[in-house]
């Protein structure tokens, strides 16, 4: 059985045209545990970004750190997308 949940992604650097508010709210569905993964998200966002390869080579992190796309999402996440940086 799937579940619908929410999870809001703040947007950075190049990523921020995306959106007039500097973010993005998904309406996922989840499993029983209400949880999704990371590579669900990117997928889902995906739809909104137009830019596949800044996608691709952004990160989403949380409070505390940066996630591989197997981590797990709860309901009412609030994560980042984080573009590539260069620089010294």
């Amino acid at each position: 059985m799937t579940h619908s949940f929410q999870v809001q992604v703040e947007l950075f650097g190049a990523l921020r045209r995306f959106s007039d508010s500097g973010q993005v709210v998904l309406n996922l569905l989840g499993n029983r545990s209400h949880t999704t993964t990371v590579a669900a998200i990117r997928t889902e966002i995906s739809k909104k970004i137009s830019q596949n390869e800044l996608l691709r080579s952004s990160v989403f992190a949380d409070e505390r750190r940066v996630l591989h796309e197997s981590d797990l999402i709860e309901n009412g996440a609030k994560l980042a997308l984080l573009p590539p940086v260069c620089g010294g």
